[in-house]
């Protein structure tokens, strides 16, 4: 059978890539919903509304802040004074923009594909032909070779319980507390997402956070309602996303910002643009720079020592009030503009430069 686009993958990416595939003529998305939570579910409620994906349905829990913690328990307390984010039920997510994508006119093959190189194999033998291959197959990459296309080679790996513990159910709470990334607290109804992300061996970190929050005396039961486990692409800027017809987006393109390992909103805005006959050059447009900012942050917070990452909260907690006006989730610009528009926070960054900046140079 014939379509101008197939998308492999229907996770929200692909199906975003989907509804707006089938306004330009018959798509096909191949696969289906996760069945399984696998991240936490923190997403920005500017992001779900750019996205069209704004819907309490499956929206659990909305937060208004964060506390964060450095290594040494410095805290920043950033309070918006209104809703932030949402804490959403990802697998109702999934399957909501997947039904969304079959009301628009999508049909659906859900098998595994092979292929994608010339027309799209699956593993039944089945070959479908279209004009434009979309691949939004998160953190799998085994069909890039098949088409030309390259992908991330550094990742995060995580684990996330859901436990029940004393949480504030405005706030999430990050601890920068592990190699690499942080652990965190997302409030959802009655239970709390408690994960981290880390370069290896995160089951034994995870274990090991949770005992400190036992010790504090937030456990509330030893019961473990979930469990997830997941890889998070660290953004490359040099992975190719399109080679002729073959696309990636998403996870499948590394489109994830590496101060959070978000990829929800960033890779369905990249998703409007993949049929796109310069679809690399239209999302490099938009969201490059966003994304090369949120890996230098990363990469300036992990060549920090402990020391030096607490010298930094202290100065931040001094200025939060940059990050509760200018802060956001998506958007690492803005929150950076906000800081340098801000004297004090510059004069005191600058003061304490040589110190913060030593690890970086070596």
């Amino acid at each position: 059978m014939e379509y101008d686009t197939a998308v492999v993958g229907a996770g929200p990416v692909g199906s975003m890539s989907a509804i707006h595939a089938q306004k330009r003529g018959d798509a096909l998305i191949l696969g289906v919903p996760d069945a399984r939570c696998r991240c936490a579910g923190l997403v920005s409620t500017s992001g779900l509304q750019a996205i069209g994906a704004y819907d309490k349905k499956f929206i659990l829990n909305t937060v208004r802040g964060a506390r964060i913690f450095s290594p040494g328990g410095v805290e920043v307390e950033v309070d918006a004074k209104g809703e932030k984010a949402c804490v959403i039920d990802r697998v109702l997510f999934d399957k909501t923009l997947f039904e969304r994508a079959l009301d628009a006119g999508c049909e659906n093959v859900s098998e595994t594909v092979t292929n994608v190189k010339y027309d799209v194999v699956t593993s039944s033998g089945k070959t479908f032909s279209a004009g434009r291959r979309i691949l939004a197959t998160g953190a799998d990459y085994s069909l890039h070779k098949t088409c030309g296309l390259t992908y991330p080679k550094r990742f995060l790996t995580s684990a996330q319980y859901e436990l029940e513990v004393e949480c504030d159910r405005d706030f999430v709470e990050l601890y920068f507390n592990v190699p690499g990334f942080f652990s965190w607290l997302v409030p959802v109804e009655d239970s709390v997402r408690v994960g981290l992300a880390t370069w290896s061996e995160p089951v034994k970190h995870l274990n090991e956070f949770i005992k400190f929050l036992d010790k504090q005396g937030r456990l509330k039961s030893d019961r473990i309602f979930s469990k997830s486990y997941g890889p998070i692409p660290i953004y490359e800027p040099s992975v190719k996303t399109q080679c002729g017809e073959c696309v990636s987006v998403g996870d499948a393109a590394g489109q994830v910002k590496a101060t959070s390992g978000g990829g929800i909103v960033f890779g369905c805005l990249a998703a409007m643009h993949a049929c796109e006959g310069d679809y690399e050059r239209l999302w490099r447009r938009e969201l490059g720079g966003e994304l090369r900012l949120h890996l230098l942050i990363h990469n300036f917070l992990n060549r920090l020592s402990p020391e030096k990452t607490d010298r930094l909260f202290s100065i931040v907690a001094e200025h939060k009030r940059d990050l509760e006006s200018s802060g956001d989730m998506d958007y690492a610009s803005k929150t950076v503009l906000g800081f340098l528009r801000d004297p004090g926070f510059v004069s005191k960054f600058l003061a304490n430069a040589p110190g913060l900046l030593l690890d970086i140079i070596r």
